[in-house]
């Protein structure tokens, strides 16, 4: 950062009108300017000791000296609540990017570009509001709909309609490029449109279900104070707490001899699961079936459709090394999904525990956050494929059906083999993390660490090490 438009022109190479001219800009008559676009063809003509900085979203022009004042057009535009000032024109996400190209979520349509890096997938998803086309322009892409499998390369399109899985998955060695027209009465930005996750905390507040609202978080003010002003803007989109989408939802807390603590987010079990795993008469709200047992992620790629393995309905997909030590950082990968053979058949979820993470978006109603984890000696580390598993939601339990007598067998032999083995570390931060980390259970926090809190406030800034 350093500091001002101003100071990025004084460190920057000019040319030989000494003007510092950053993507497609022509000019003539121009001194001495700052110039920058990020997309298109910028001109001027007869300009002088001028700022212009063309982004997707907005376009800024000032008198170079004044480019400090830049600091009170933000607040300006925060006082009016503006959008650009929190959602940019290009988002990245750990799987690539998107733009929004044109159209918005108001006027029932949007098109996006979107880059895939390879080895990288979108999360399995439905939406209930509105369908899709993906044109692919660049790259090759491996594409889920329904039940479906499709190879598309440059030129090749898919329709995805409404309430419809889909997932795009590039396989290959160069991105994939897209472009994806949504179409509907929603589109998936609406939430934070609609008052987002303040709108949300604040009804929380009001409705005296959130225990801690003096909780400090980074920016040095109490999730409270944060959301103190928040409102829903749109009740379609959040809806009020006391007519929920769902009532008695949320998480289950599951407890037993594969671990001390794991969740289960059951507010997104669907009816097809529900009916398959969580619907016997004789036994309701819980379910029993055979672990078929990963080791990490890409041991679930690599096998997941190895018709050796039998899986069927039947089954329970377990994924291990994937927590705060052995990934290391808690992965999100327990969401798992079947195998081809049963998505053919309309299974589209089956039973997964993990001692990694999931995206809060997902709609598989995963165990995962399973502490301790594998390979910190929990009950993961010891379980083979073909143990059976039963899940208790009533109960609150989550145990193999293993004799004890077998379970210390276990432990003796993961004792002599050096404990459960998990990839070294590739840096030394890796290394740092592993010695000092706590379980999910624990918040996944550095122990050390929990000390050195509003830091700024008790000490100042930090030593000059000049």
């Amino acid at each position: 950062d350093v500091g001002s438009f101003e100071a990025l022109y004084n460190h920057s190479e000019k040319d030989e009108n000494k003007n510092v001219l950053n993507g497609d800009i022509k000019t003539i008559g121009t001194h001495e300017c700052f110039v920058n676009s990020e997309n298109r063809l910028v001109t001027l003509i007869d300009c002088d000791n001028l700022v212009v900085s063309d982004e997707r979203d907005a376009l800024l022009i000032c008198n170079k000296k004044s480019s400090q004042k830049v600091k009170d057009l933000g607040k300006l535009l925060k006082k009016e609540k503006r959008q650009e000032l929190k959602y940019h024109n290009k988002v990245f996400r750990p799987w690539g990017w998107y733009i929004n190209v044109e159209g918005s979520d108001t006027n029932g349509f949007k098109v996006k570009r979107i880059g895939v890096y390879p080895g990288k997938r979108l999360s399995l998803q439905s939406h209930n509001k509105r369908s899709e086309h993906w044109v692919i322009v660049r790259g090759k892409a491996r594409v889920q709909v329904g039940q479906d499998f499709l190879n598309l390369e440059p030129n090749q399109h898919v329709y995805i309609p409404k309430e419809t899985l889909h997932r795009m998955e590039n396989l290959g060695d160069e991105m994939v490029e897209f472009v994806e027209t949504q179409i509907g009465e929603y589109l998936g930005e609406d939430y934070f449109h609609a008052g987002g996750v303040p709108a949300v905390i604040k009804q929380l507040i009001d409705a005296r279900l959130l225990p801690h609202t003096d909780a400090m978080t980074v920016n040095g003010s109490t999730i409270g104070n944060n959301c103190d002003d928040a409102k829903v803007l749109d009740t379609n989109v959040i809806w009020p707490i006391d007519e929920p989408l769902l009532p008695n939802a949320g998480f289950v807390h599951l407890s037993g001899n594969l671990f001390e603590s794991a969740i289960m987010k059951i507010s997104v079990i669907s009816e097809e699961f529900r009916s398959r795993y969580l619907s016997n008469p004789a036994d309701p709200d819980a379910f029993e079936g055979k672990a078929v047992v990963f080791e990490g992620p890409e041991d679930y790629h690599d096998r997941i459709d190895d018709s050796s393995l039998e899986i069927d309905e039947k089954s329970m997909l377990i994924i291990r090394g994937a927590g705060p030590i052995g990934y290391p950082g808690g992965a999100e990968v327990v969401n798992m999904q079947p195998p081809a053979a049963l998505l053919v058949r309309g299974i589209h979820a089956l039973p997964c525990i993990g001692d990694g993470r999931q995206s809060g978006t997902s709609g598989s109603p995963s165990i995962l956050n399973a502490s301790p984890e594998a390979a910190a000696g929990g009950g993961l580390a010891i379980l083979k494929t073909g143990d059976q598993i039963r899940i208790d939601l009533k109960l609150g339990t989550a145990n193999m059906l293993v004799s004890d007598e077998e379970i210390e067998v276990r432990r003796r032999e993961l004792e002599q083999a050096g404990g459960f083995h998990f990839p070294e570390s590739h840096t030394p931060w890796q290394e740092i993390q592993r010695g000092m980390v706590g379980q999910f259970d624990e918040g996944m926090v550095l122990k050390p660490a929990v000390k050195y809190q509003d830091t700024a406030r008790k000490f100042g800034p930090p030593r000059n090490n000049h």
